[in-house]
């Protein structure tokens, strides 16, 4: 039984409450002849007010913090770079966009004006001439 206890309070010195609870619930009856395990239980559930900031969990801290920034930097340039690109290739579609409308804008209404040049006046001009467009 008191191996049993002292692995719950290595649990709780590192934080691992939830570790040290399951193993009082799995051997409840064990523990009943020297502590109580529900006493145990509520106050492993209760969250320490300051952490144990020993030498190790200080520098677990600071890897953590240097690597959350590390990586919030490569989302960054992965953004910058998503951008150009999605930008680039809004700018080529433009571009084929462009090339479309003069492509079927410029015989269509070339067609239309022969059909009906006659009610404008000069068409005669604008027909012969060809139709100009501004690009």
């Amino acid at each position: 039984m008191s191996t049993i206890a002292v692995r719950m309070i290595n649990f709780e010195l590192h934080g691992l409450m939830d570790c040290a609870v399951e193993l009082a619930d799995y051997f409840r009856p064990l523990l009943s002849h020297r502590l109580d395990p529900d006493t145990a239980v509520e106050k492993l559930l209760h969250r320490p007010p300051n952490a144990r900031n020993t030498a190790d969990v200080t520098e677990c801290l600071r890897m953590i913090g240097g690597l959350r920034a590390l990586r919030f930097e490569q989302l960054e340039r992965f953004h910058a770079a998503e951008r150009e690109a999605a930008t680039a290739r809004i700018m080529e579609l433009l571009a084929q966009v462009a090339r479309l409308e003069r492509f079927i804008a410029e015989p269509l209404a070339t067609k239309l004006l022969r059909r009906l040049g006659h009610m404008l006046p000069g068409w005669k001009r604008i027909v012969r001439g060809g139709a100009s467009f501004p690009s």
